[in-house]
């Protein structure tokens, strides 16, 4: 049998709770805020960011066999980021320098700064997307590769 007394702290507890979830949604309008509206207006292109590694066998089948065909089908619906960055360490020298590390090496660390180039140079979103898969190909001498590219 529960006492008087626990019946009655229980009452006060129930209240108090009441009481806060109230106030939260008063003060922070969870429910009666409307939705954000879109950043993007309807219709406009989707944003694909796809980061991606210049050495990385899945980033190259999926750069040439899925992202390129995608685009060349549906290029106005989509606005595409490349970001050749994928799982790379970005570290801070004592000199205030920057040092990186990526996955497969320092070959594709300088990979990635030269697809970062033709990504910054290229404002054409098809010729941009072109060069970035005809690099990603065959990348071993990113320097080369990019130079034979952008001739």
């Amino acid at each position: 049998m529960v006492s008087a007394a626990h019946k009655r702290l229980l009452i006060v507890f129930t209240l108090v709770l009441v009481f806060l979830f109230v106030r939260y949604v008063l003060f922070h309008g969870a429910i009666l805020t409307p939705p954000p509206e879109p950043k993007r207006s309807p219709g406009a292109p989707v944003l694909v960011s796809v980061y991606y590694e210049a050495l990385c066998g899945d980033s190259k089948h999926f750069i040439i066999k899925q992202l390129l065909p995608a685009f060349r089908q549906a290029a106005p619906l989509m606005d595409i980021e490349l970001i050749p960055y994928g799982k790379a360490q970005t570290f801070i020298n004592s000199d205030g320098g920057y040092r990186f590390e990526c996955q497969h090496g320092n070959v594709e660390c300088e990979g990635n700064m030269y697809h970062a180039c033709v990504i910054e140079a290229i404002e054409n979103p098809q010729t941009r997307l072109n060069m970035v898969a005809c690099m990603i190909r065959d990348n071993r001498n990113p320097k080369e590769v990019m130079l034979k590219v952008t001739k």
